[in-house]
């Protein structure tokens, strides 16, 4: 951040929600996708964790809903992740 490599306000600031020790959590989206082969939204959540005096991001899959041949969620398939 400092030395330049990376600017040195963030600018996904305004889907900010969650500051910790070296770890910033954004907003949650959901997404439709395929898992293991079934249909199923898909809760992801951008973080960014500080390494070395960088912010490195990565997505986290928070939550999978499985869904029926219709879109429609199953009934008790939420899992956690």
């Amino acid at each position: 951040m400092l030395d330049g490599r990376q600017p040195s306000t963030d600018p996904d600031v305004l889907d900010l929600e969650e500051i910790g020790d070296g770890v910033r959590m954004y907003a949650r989206d959901l997404v439709r996708t395929s898992v293991e082969g079934r249909p199923a939204h898909v809760s992801t959540r951008m973080t960014k964790t500080l390494v070395d005096g960088c912010w490195e991001t990565s997505h986290v899959h928070e939550d999978i809903e499985y869904l029926d041949g219709n879109g429609t969620p199953q009934k008790g398939s939420d899992r956690k992740v």
